[in-house]
């Protein structure tokens, strides 16, 4: 026989005692009888057996019973969890071990609320940007002792919106939240570009006039580094794993490679000459496209040897994307009306595709199934299947569309005219204007937030932003922001 456990033996010695009571008990009422050796002794014996059988039954089913609610046999479930995954607002968590016969219950600090799926999956919401929080989840089931752990992760700090501002060398900041200016920040000489790393901790801006490049601690929204480059940066691209800035060097046709856990220049490459302003990283963060705008190529760079394959395209290219998916890279190449298609696994052009007057910027939708080219003087976009690399609609737009995004969910595309002050907007499904929307004076840029909610357009002449909301597209604020704003990033 096994050896019983602690709370084998309570139960054990609770049901000796009652059954020693109760034969007792029941000895007592025999006596009483004074029955005397006659007929009737056996059938008094038997009922007197009958009864002691009923109540050892009885007693063994309140045992069993008592034990349930007072610790039982069952094991105890302690939770287990993978690694936290923090969000804007808390944060969500796998249970490693779940056992859907168990029950889940959870409590977490900070005012977070909790909800435990039927997957074991946590997620902890209600949690203000940048706090930490502790979620607790409780285990139940009868017949078992409740289990109980914790994990703790700190939420994402709030989006917020970085605004450059060309002649009075700052950097705007917008909280997303309230769409209001809570800092301005003093920067190089002619901030001409600002990029943000994946993780939302760092904001790089590129000044051109001074050949540095200033370094924001986002946490703080203070200059905690300035890093000397080339000659007139102007441009930007970060990797998608975070680990390197790409800086166009405009007037020495150069690359500078900035590591951003050093914040230091572990590379200067040469590629073509006069390179654009917009590069393009692909999702595997291994390749660098640059169109070269006066040598009418793109160089392509291997981001492990940092070394350059050059590719000839159409003339004067200017804006470059890469599909989300990797496999292709578009080149709006401004001076013979064209878009040359790369196949990013050979290194080359694929496809030429005739499109409206002066491609001047592009975008690929978030889904891989469409491109869509500004035509800057014929007041178009060009619309391109991926799969099929042809022209299938050409969407009369503004006067002069000068930029464009494409909202998350790729349903909706924003497309900017600089001459007319107005956002254009398209439905992607039919491919066709469903709204057009007054926004400031020259509009110049725009860009949508990662969670879709918001479009924001910078007027340069107005020296404001615009926030349009995407479910109504209409302008919900205006917010004013320094002299001549250049460029707009959102942190993830």
């Amino acid at each position: 026989m096994s050896q019983l456990n602690r709370g084998d033996e309570q139960r054990t010695d609770k049901f000796h005692i009652i059954v020693n009571n109760v034969i007792c008990i029941d000895n007592d009422k025999f006596n009483k009888y004074k029955l005397d050796k006659s007929e009737n002794l056996p059938r008094v014996a038997k009922v007197r057996r009958i009864f002691l059988v009923f109540l050892t039954l009885f007693t063994l089913h309140l045992l069993i019973a008592c034990g349930g609610s007072s610790g039982g046999s069952l094991p105890t479930l302690t939770p287990t969890f993978g690694t936290p995954t923090s969000t804007h607002d808390g944060f969500t968590v796998q249970i490693t071990n779940y056992d859907a016969s168990y029950t889940y219950a959870g409590s977490a600090s900070a005012s977070g609320t909790v909800t435990v799926s039927g997957t074991g999956f946590v997620t902890v919401s209600g949690v203000a940007a940048n706090t930490s929080s502790t979620a607790t989840i409780t285990t139940t089931k009868t017949g078992a002792t409740n289990g109980s752990a914790s994990v703790t992760a700190t939420s994402l700090q709030s989006r917020v919106t970085y605004v450059v501002n060309r002649n009075d060398n700052s950097v705007s900041v917008i909280a997303t939240t309230t769409n209001t200016v809570t800092a301005t920040i003093p920067v190089g000489n002619n901030p001409h570009a600002v990029a943000v790393t994946p993780d939302g901790n760092t904001v790089y801006v590129a000044n051109t006039n001074d050949n540095t490049v200033s370094v924001i601690a986002t946490a703080t929204n203070t200059v905690t580094s300035t890093i000397s480059v080339g000659n007139s940066p102007a441009g930007f691209a970060v990797s998608p794993d975070g680990s390197k800035v790409y800086v166009v060097n405009l007037l020495d046709n150069s690359i500078s490679v900035i590591a951003t856990a050093t914040n230091t220049v572990v590379a200067t490459i040469l590629v073509g000459q006069y390179p654009s302003l917009v590069l393009a990283v692909t999702p595997d963060s291994s390749k660098v496209y640059v169109a070269n705008s006066n040598d009418n190529t793109v160089s392509v760079i291997t981001t492990a040897t940092n070394t350059v394959t050059t590719i000839p395209v159409g003339q004067y290219p200017y804006a470059v994307a890469v599909t989300p998916d990797g496999s292709k890279v578009y080149v709006a190449n401004q001076d013979d009306n064209s878009v040359s298609v790369i196949t990013t696994a050979t290194n080359t052009v694929t496809s030429t595709i005739s499109v409206g007057h002066t491609p001047y910027a592009l975008a690929v939708t978030p889904d891989s199934n469409q491109v869509y080219v500004v035509n800057q003087d014929d007041n178009t976009v060009s619309v391109i299947p991926t799969a099929t690399n042809t022209v299938t609609s050409t969407i009369s737009v503004g006067h002069t569309p000068y930029a464009l995004a494409v909202t998350p969910d790729s349903n909706q595309v924003y497309v900017v005219n600089n001459q007319d002050g107005t956002a254009s907007v398209i439905n992607t499904a039919t491919n066709t204007v469903t709204s057009t929307i007054t926004v400031g004076s020259n509009p110049s840029l725009v860009a949508a937030s990662t969670d879709g909610s918001n479009v924001y357009v910078v007027n340069i002449l107005s020296n404001s932003v615009s926030v349009i909301g995407t479910g109504t597209n209409l302008v919900t604020s205006t917010i004013p922001v320094g002299n001549f704003p250049l460029d707009v990033v959102i942190s993830p």
